[in-house]
């Protein structure tokens, strides 16, 4: 029997029906936990990634959306990917003969080493843009500063020579798809 706590005596039947029921629901809850979300439907976070300004929005999603973290994880990871799959390092790292790069206005190419070994850097100066005077170059650690001289009929090319000393290490640099390239 439940105590009434206001006067010690028994409690009215009302208020122990109201007890037993709330602790039968609570062991209910205890027994049977809320069923788990269904799975994520991936065709339909996808969809709904890559849908454009005035598209269908499937309310189903968009509430799973604001309801899940982990759809809204997922959703984030699946436009990041898009997003560095549209990349020009993608492409440069899908198309490893690709050697030559557009840095701003200027197209840059590493022409490999022939027959001779020595590897030339072309820069093509479009008319009217300054030429740069420095190239940086970065990659895994290993920077590269070169020096450029000015265009002659719209070309600044290096050449370099394998005995050369830091020719190497430029040349490696340069030639890697992924390297930051910078001309100031």
């Amino acid at each position: 029997m439940i105590a009434n706590p206001s006067d010690g005596g028994p409690a009215p039947a009302a208020d122990v029906e109201s007890q037993l029921l709330a602790e039968a629901v609570i062991d209910s809850l205890a027994r049977n936990p809320a069923p788990n979300p269904p799975p994520l439907d991936h065709a339909a976070l996808w969809r709904h990634a890559r849908r454009r300004a005035g598209d269908v929005v499937d309310l189903s999603t968009a509430r799973r959306l604001r309801e899940d973290p982990v759809a809204r994880n997922v959703l984030g990871r699946m436009i990041a990917a898009r997003a560095m799959a549209c990349s020009p390092m993608a492409y440069a790292a899908a198309d490893a003969t690709a050697a030559t790069r557009m840095i701003g206005v200027y197209a840059v190419e590493l022409l490999p080493a022939g027959d001779d070994g020595i590897a030339a850097l072309v820069i093509e100066v479009p008319a009217g843009a300054p030429a740069p005077a420095a190239l940086r170059a970065e990659w895994l650690g290993a920077s590269v500063v070169l020096d450029l001289p000015p265009p002659q009929e719209g070309l600044i090319e290096l050449f370099f020579a394998p005995a050369a000393p830091g020719s190497a290490e430029a040349v490696a640099v340069l030639g890697e798809p992924t390297a930051l390239i910078a001309l100031e």
